[in-house]
């Protein structure tokens, strides 16, 4: 399978999603071992809500990051499918298997 180039950075959108997930993981670790401080029990809320309300919002890049996508490879996510995924289940899931399904089909550069 040959992987092609997408000019496309609405997949930052879903990228930032997993990244405020994973530093909320962090800090609920922290909260955990640190038994329970303030800081680190604050710190976790605002991450879990950040990652959860930059997640739903995320649906916007990701409908347009899809196609783009869809228009240059021959690639063709399910936009709908996903769509119904960021409702039903968690944005957070569903932003790691889409960045995953289209890791298999574009290349993904931080270069401009």
């Amino acid at each position: 399978m040959v992987k092609h180039s997408v000019d496309s950075k609405w997949w930052y959108g879903n990228a930032i999603t997993l990244a405020l997930f994973l530093l909320f993981i962090l800090a609920a670790g922290i909260n955990i071992v640190v038994d329970g401080t303030s800081w680190s029990a604050r710190l976790s809320t605002i991450l879990l809500f950040a990652s959860l309300g930059i997640g739903y919002l995320s649906a916007i890049s990701f409908y347009f990051d899809a196609r783009k996508v869809r228009s240059e490879t021959e690639y063709n996510p399910k936009v709908w499918l996903y769509i119904l995924g960021y409702i039903i289940a968690s944005p957070i899931l569903v932003s790691a298997v889409y960045l995953i399904n289209r890791d298999k089909h574009v290349v993904t550069s931080f270069r401009d």
